[in-house]
């Protein structure tokens, strides 16, 4: 591991355990301090690699796919408010047709209807380069996409 590598990891690491600290401190806000002690649930994904449309049969039932993913974590959610809900990596990259023809943006899009508290990038999200995972992340123009407009605000190719 270069040097480089090794701070940003750190620095990621840091990063995670502040918001981390963040998010537990506000929901423990919203309860009586009577009882100082608070259950957190901690719900994460990783290594989803657009599997946007995977399924198979689980004990006669077909499971799988992004909107299985997205009821599970809702059904759960909602049994505990006081969950935060993290990814660590590898959500792009590798994908199947129907992310990788349209770089990984239908996946993109699911995971930010998802409202991941916090997440890391794997190396998979690294597969086409930094610049890329930016591009990903912040939103901009692909030359095999077309123009892509995100949250109200165009951008540009300069990320």
């Amino acid at each position: 591991m270069s040097k480089f590598q090794a701070i940003t990891s750190l620095f990621i690491l840091v990063f995670i355990i502040i918001l981390v600290t963040y998010k537990i401190t506000a929901l423990s806000s919203k309860h009586s301090t009577s009882n100082r002690s608070i259950q957190v649930q901690l719900l994460g994904v990783n290594d989803f690699h657009g599997q946007l449309n995977k399924y198979q049969m689980v004990s006669g039932t077909m499971a799988g796919g992004a909107e299985y993913l997205a009821a599970y974590l809702k059904k759960y959610i909602k049994e505990n408010p006081n969950t935060l809900l993290v990814h660590s990596g590898d959500m792009v990259g590798g994908s199947p047709p129907i992310s990788s023809r349209f770089k990984d943006e239908p996946t993109i899009e699911f995971l930010n209807l998802l409202h991941f508290d916090v997440g890391t990038p794997g190396n998979h999200e690294l597969d086409q380069g930094l610049n890329e995972m930016k591009r990903l992340i912040y939103g901009g123009f692909n030359k095999k996409t077309g123009y892509f407009q995100g949250a109200n605000t165009s951008y540009s190719l300069q990320i």
